[in-house]
């Protein structure tokens, strides 16, 4: 189970780093994006968890027009999610496994 430890910072900011947290994040497409557009701010925490803690980010369910902007898309190419096609579901025990 994960436990936050919080860093000493003003009383307006708690920066929290999680111990014992999953390594391997994976998200349905809707989750990141909505009609194939990305979501900045969304793929900025992910940048940031896949750079400070060292996770994998898998995005499942990806259509072509949002992989192609994906692929574009200058944050998400900083940390590079594995992006799964929409209609090749992988069982999570497989993801789990393969990271």
């Amino acid at each position: 189970m994960a436990s936050p430890h919080l860093t000493e910072a003003p009383m307006s900011h708690y920066p929290i780093t999680l111990s014992g947290e999953p390594r391997l994040y994976v998200l349905d497409a809707s989750a990141v994006a909505e009609a194939d557009v990305p979501h900045t701010g969304v793929l900025r925490k992910l940048a940031a968890l896949a750079e400070s803690e060292g996770a994998q980010v898998v995005i499942r369910g990806v259509s072509d027009g949002l992989r192609q902007r994906l692929e574009q898309h200058e944050i998400a190419r900083q940390f590079r999610p594995q992006l799964l096609p929409a209609g090749q579901a992988r069982p999570l025990g497989d993801l789990v496994t393969q990271a």
